[in-house]
C-alpha cells in the first residue's frame, strides 16, 4: 500500500516554475478524452483584469491580495514517453484550459515587450544595459513557457512546443515531429519568431477547427489587452486600477527587478526616476514589469501524481471552479485502449472514433457554451443508459462515470461490442440533435422526404419537447436507430404517434405527471413483472425490438392501469371533464384543441360545438399540423370566461369551482395576448371580437372591429393585420354562435372537445 505522501505532490507554483518541473524538460499532454480549448472572451477578460488589478495592488502591499490565483493543474507522468522525445510527458487532468491561455498570454507579453523597445528612448549607458538585461531574463522566462528544449547531444539542442494534443508526435528532429493541433503548431511557429529578429509575430495558418480559431482569436484578444495595460481610461471603464508611474518604485515591485543588483549594484531608484520621466519609457517599463509579475506572482495550485485514477478523484475534490470532465470524457480513454488493443484494428479512423467526432460535432453546434454542454451530455447519458439497458442513471456526475465505465465492460464481451455501442450513442446524440432541439426540426425532412409525414413527425416532436417529456427519448430513439439500419421509418413514425397518444390521453385525464415517467421507464427495462416491457437494446446488443404492435399493447394497458383507470372513450371523457387542464399544462391544452378541431366543421344542431360527421377531411381545417403548431395565429392559450375572480357580467357558477374555468371548455387558441381590456371584457364585448376573427368576408371582418372599438375594446396594430390582411380564424367557427357563455356551456364543450380529440388520439395507440 502507498504511502500518503506518495500518492501526489501539490505545491503553489508560478507558470515560470510550472514549466521548470523535471529540470525545465516537462512537456505537457492534452489526452484525447479532453474538450478541445475553449476559453470564452469572459474568461479572458476576468483573466486579464484580474492580473492587472493584482498588478496595481503589489505597489500597495507584498500580500496574497497582490497576487492572482487561477486555480488548480493536476498533470499526471505518461506510463509510456515517446521513444525519440527527449523531454518528460506529462498529460493534462485538469487546467489545459488555464494552461492554454496563460502560454497565449506569454507569447502576446514577448511580442509586445519587443515593440516597445524598438521605441524606447537612450538612457545612459549603465541604464540601457540594465534595461536590456532585464529585458532579456524576462523575455526568456516567458519563452519558457512557449517552447522548451531537448538535449540530442552535446551542445546540440532541439525545441518542442510546451503544450501539444494526442493526435501529434514530438520528436529530437523535425523529421521525427508531426503536429497536428493548432497549438503545437501555433507555439512551434511562435518558438521560431522568438529566436528571430522580427518585433511582430505573423499568425500562422492554424486550420479551421473551432479550437484553432479560439487560438487565434483568443491570442489577438490577449494582445489588445497587452496595449490596454498602458490605458488609463480603459483601466476605469472596465473596473481595474491603473498603475501610475509614480507607484512604479513603491511596495513590492522592486522584487519584479531580477537583475537591478548583478548590473546596477544598487536598488535602480535613480534608474527608475529617469524611465518616469519619459511616456515611451513608461509605457515600456510598465509592461516590462507586468511580464515579470506574470512569472512571479501569477499563482496556480501544481498537483503532480503518477497514478491517473488518483489523479481523477483528486480532480473531483478540488475542482471548484470550471466545469468537471463528464462521463463521456472519461470514458474516451477506455474506449480508445480497447480499441488499440483489438487485434484487426486501432482507434484512429475506426467506428468508435467516427462516433466520438460526430458526438464532438453535435455538441459543439447545438451547446457552444461549457454548462450547456455539461448539461446536455448528463441528460445525454441518462437517455442512453435507458437505451441501452433500461436502467434509469442519475445526473450525478461519479454514477454517470460509474455506469457508463461498467455498460462499456460488458459490451467489450462481444468482438463487435464496443463499435456497436459507439454508434449507439452516437445514435442516441444525434436524435436528441435533430429530433429534441426544435431550433434544429428542420434536419427532420432529411430523414422524412414525404412532406406529409415529416410535418406530423415534427409536430409530434415538438408536443413532446414542449411537454418536456424526455424519458419518452429512450423508446423513440430505440425505434429511430433501428429505422436508421432497415430504411424504413414506418415503424418509428408508429411509435411516435403511439407515444405522443399516450402521454396526451394520460395528462389530460390525470393534470398531473406522477406516473408518466415510470411507465416510460418500464418500457425500456427488462424484467420479470408484467410492466416491464424489455425494449432497451441489451449491453452487447442482444435483444430484439420489440414489435410495434405490442408497444402499443404495453401503452394502452397503461391507461387502464390502477392508478389512472380508463379503457372507454366515456371513461376518458369523465376525467378530462374534471380536469383543469390550462393549470396542469399549457401545451397539453393547444395539442388537445388542435386535435379536437382538426377537420371538423361547426355543428348543424348544436351553437358552438364541432362535428366530424360528414365532414370530408380538406387542407383548410387541417389544424393538426407543425405550421399551424407554430403559427403566431394559434400561439397562446386564451380563457374565454376570463381567469381571474368572479368578473363582472360572467356566469357566476363558472366562478363558483376554479376549476370550471380551467377546463378545456373554456379555452380557445389566439394570437399575442390581448390588453386587458380584451381579455376581462364581458361576453357580449369577446363575442364581438370572435366575429372579427371569423368573419368569411373582410367586410365582416371590418364591422365586427368597428363595432368593438365603439365597445372600448382596443388591438394592437399588428393583429388588426392579421385580422383584416390574413386567413380568417376558422379554428374559432362557432363560438360566437354561443348566445350565452355559461358553466353548462363549458362542460357542453369540454365534453365536445375531448371526444373529438379521443377519436384522433386514440387511433394511434390501434
Amino acid at each position: 500500500m502507498q504511502k500518503i505522501g506518495e500518492l501526489f505532490e501539490a505545491g503553489a507554483s508560478g507558470p515560470c516554475q510550472i514549466v521548470s518541473l523535471e529540470n525545465n524538460n516537462i512537456g505537457f499532454r492534452i489526452p484525447e478524452y479532453q474538450r478541445p480549448y475553449d476559453w470564452s472572451a469572459g474568461n479572458i477578460h476576468r483573466l486579464m483584469t484580474d492580473m492587472f488589478s493584482g498588478f496595481e495592488r503589489l505597489s500597495h502591499t507584498q500580500k496574497a491580495s497582490a497576487f492572482t490565483f487561477l486555480g488548480t493543474l493536476i498533470i499526471v507522468r505518461d506510463q509510456k514517453q515517446e521513444p525519440k522525445f527527449g523531454g518528460k510527458s506529462y498529460s493534462i487532468v485538469d487546467g489545459q484550459q488555464r494552461l492554454t491561455t496563460l502560454t497565449l498570454v506569454a507569447c502576446a507579453m514577448i511580442e509586445r515587450l519587443r515593440m516597445l523597445k524598438h521605441e524606447l528612448p537612450k538612457f545612459s549607458s549603465e541604464v540601457d544595459e540594465w534595461l536590456d538585461v532585464e529585458t532579456d531574463y524576462i523575455t526568456a522566462s516567458l519563452a519558457d513557457c512557449v517552447t522548451g528544449e531537448q538535449k540530442i547531444r552535446a551542445k546540440v539542442y532541439h525545441p518542442f512546443p510546451r503544450i501539444v494534443r494526442a493526435d501529434d508526435v514530438r520528436g529530437d528532429s523535425v523529421k521525427e515531429e508531426t503536429w497536428r493541433s493548432a497549438i503545437a503548431r501555433f507555439l512551434t511557429e511562435f518558438g521560431k519568431f522568438v529566436d528571430s529578429t522580427e518585433t511582430e509575430f505573423a499568425m500562422p495558418d492554424l486550420g479551421k477547427t473551432r479550437e484553432a480559431t479560439k487560438i487565434r482569436d483568443n491570442f489577438l484578444m490577449i494582445r489588445e489587452y497587452c496595449k490596454h495595460l498602458n490605458d488609463e481610461t480603459w483601466c476605469a471603464e472596465n473596473d481595474c486600477q491603473f498603475l501610475d508611474s509614480g507607484r512604479f518604485q513603491f511596495g513590492g515591485f522592486k522584487q519584479l527587478w531580477e537583475k537591478t543588483q548583478d548590473v546596477l549594484e544598487n536598488d535602480g531608484s535613480s534608474a527608475i526616476s529617469a524611465i518616469q520621466k519619459e511616456p515611451e519609457a513608461q509605457t515600456f517599463f510598465r509592461t516590462l514589469m507586468l511580464a515579470s509579475y506574470f512569472c512571479n506572482c501569477v499563482v496556480v495550485t501544481t498537483v503532480v501524481t503518477s497514478d491517473e485514477t488518483a489523479a481523477f478523484d483528486i480532480f473531483d475534490a478540488l475542482n471548484t471552479t470550471g466545469e468537471p470532465l463528464t462521463a463521456l470524457e472519461t470514458l474516451k480513454p477506455q474506449v480508445i485502449v480497447a480499441a488499440n488493443e483489438a487485434s484487426d484494428h486501432k482507434y484512429a479512423g475506426s467506428d468508435s472514433e467516427i462516433a466520438f467526432n460526430e458526438i464532438d460535432e453535435i455538441m459543439d453546434q447545438d451547446y457552444p457554451e461549457t454548462k450547456q454542454k455539461q448539461d446536455e451530455t448528463k441528460d445525454l447519458i441518462v437517455t442512453f443508459s435507458l437505451y441501452l439497458e433500461g436502467r434509469k442513471v442519475s445526473r450525478e456526475l461519479s454514477s454517470q462515470r460509474s455506469e457508463l465505465h461498467q455498460s462499456f465492460r460488458k459490451s467489450q464481451a462481444q468482438k463487435d461490442g464496443p463499435a456497436k455501442f459507439m454508434k449507439s450513442l452516437a445514435g442516441v446524440a444525434r436524435y436528441r440533435s435533430d429530433y429534441w432541439v426544435s431550433g434544429n426540426n428542420g434536419r427532420i425532412n432529411s430523414y422524412h422526404p414525404n412532406p406529409a409525414e415529416a410535418d406530423e413527425v415534427k409536430l409530434l416532436s415538438s408536443f413532446i419537447g414542449a411537454m418536456k417529456t424526455s424519458l419518452a427519448l429512450p423508446i423513440l430513439t430505440r425505434y429511430w436507430i433501428e429505422a436508421q439500419e432497415r430504411g424504413n421509418f414506418d415503424d418509428y413514425v408508429g411509435s411516435l404517434k403511439a407515444v405522443a397518444a399516450y402521454l396526451a390521453l394520460r395528462r389530460a385525464a390525470t393534470g398531473g405527471t406522477d406516473g408518466i415517467d415510470t411507465s416510460f421507464r418500464d418500457v425500456m427495462e427488462v424484467g420479470a413483472s408484467a410492466r416491464k416491457m424489455g425494449l432497451c437494446a441489451g449491453p452487447t446488443h442482444d435483444n430484439a425490438i420489440l414489435p410495434l404492435k405490442d408497444l402499443k399493447e404495453g401503452l394502452r394497458d397503461k391507461l387502464n392501469s390502477s392508478k389512472v383507470k380508463f379503457d372507454t372513450k366515456e371513461e376518458w371523457i369523465g376525467h378530462v371533464l374534471d380536469v383543469p387542464i390550462y393549470a396542469h399544462a399549457k401545451p397539453l391544452a393547444r395539442f388537445i384543441l388542435f386535435a379536437a378541431t382538426h377537420h371538423t366543421d361547426t355543428h348543424p344542431a348544436e351553437s358552438g360545438l364541432l362535428t366530424r360527421t360528414g365532414i370530408a377531411p380538406s387542407d383548410d381545417r387541417a389544424y393538426l399540423s407543425f405550421d399551424q403548431w407554430h403559427s403566431e395565429r394559434y400561439l397562446t392559450v386564451e380563457h374565454v370566461a376570463p381567469n381571474s375572480d368572479k368578473p363582472e357580467g360572467w356566469d357566476k357558477d363558472i366562478y363558483s369551482n376554479a376549476r370550471h374555468r380551467n377546463t378545456i371548455g373554456n379555452l380557445v387558441l389566439l394570437p399575442v395576448v390581448e390588453n386587458s381590456s380584451i381579455g376581462n371584457a364581458t361576453w357580449s364585448k369577446k363575442r364581438i371580437f370572435y366575429t372579427a376573427l371569423t368573419g368569411k368576408t373582410v367586410k365582416d371582418r371590418q364591422n365586427a372591429m368597428a363595432q368593438a372599438k365603439r365597445d372600448g375594446m382596443r388591438f394592437k396594430e399588428k393583429t388588426e393585420k392579421m385580422i383584416m390582411n390574413g386567413e380568417r380564424f376558422s379554428m374559432l367557427d362557432g363560438i360566437p354562435d354561443v348566445e350565452k357563455w355559461t358553466a353548462n356551456f363549458i362542460q357542453q364543450r369540454s365534453r365536445n372537445l375531448a371526444s373529438l380529440s379521443w377519436d384522433i388520439l386514440r387511433a394511434w395507440l390501434d
